[in-house]
Formats: structure tokens, sequence, C-alpha cells
């Protein structure tokens, strides 16, 4: 259960740093 967890939370974290990126991409335009 805690390992099925942790790769969720692993995904979301990626799902995260993606959004962030996109956005500091638009913000520097």
């Amino acid at each position: 259960l805690s390992e099925r967890y942790r790769n969720r939370r692993k995904r979301f974290g990626l799902r995260i740093n993606l959004i962030a990126a996109l956005v500091n991409r638009m913000n520097l335009q």
C-alpha cells in the first residue's frame, strides 16, 4: 500500500513540475 502511494505521489510531483515550467515559460515571454 505504501509503495503504491509513493508512486502516485511521485507522479503527482512530476505533473506539478511540468505545470510550473509551463507557467514560468509563459511569464518569461
